[in-house]
């Protein structure tokens, strides 16, 4: 009887702990420019990635493309302008393939996603993207 207890208030204390995520992600996230969150890569890759794998922030910056992955998932490049080197690749849902075309290259978008790991040389994924409305 006394673990049960203990349990149910282990998985009462769980799902406040979620929710109360769901909602901070809603509204309370930080958002950072694609050239500064890039920035902090190039300058220490490792302090960077113990400081935002993992995490879910807003991103802003310039569209410089859109594409389907080899893992046949729509991405969304981001920049500091049109035509910069792509700093993060924002990996939409499969499902949201349609909306692909409603970011155009050069106009300025916030996505939010969750930061999923840094490639060698070049950009950071971000997956998990939906864009923010500003």
């Amino acid at each position: 009887m006394r673990h049960s207890k203990f349990i149910a208030l282990i998985l009462a204390t769980v799902l406040v702990l979620v929710f109360a995520q769901i909602a901070f992600s809603e509204t309370g996230i930080q958002t950072i420019g694609a050239k500064n969150f890039w920035q902090e890569f190039e300058d220490d890759r490792e302090k960077a990635e113990a400081k935002y794998i993992g995490q879910t922030l807003n991103f802003t910056g310039v569209v410089t493309g859109t594409g389907i992955s080899i893992y046949l998932t729509p991405n969304v490049m981001l920049s500091d302008s049109p035509n910069g080197r792509t700093h993060l690749v924002c990996v939409l849902p499969r499902a949201d393939v349609g909306k692909l075309s409603e970011f155009k290259k050069g106009e300025q978008a916030t996505l939010m996603g969750r930061v999923y790991r840094s490639k060698s040389g070049g950009s950071v994924v971000i997956k998990e993207c939906r864009r923010v409305e500003s």
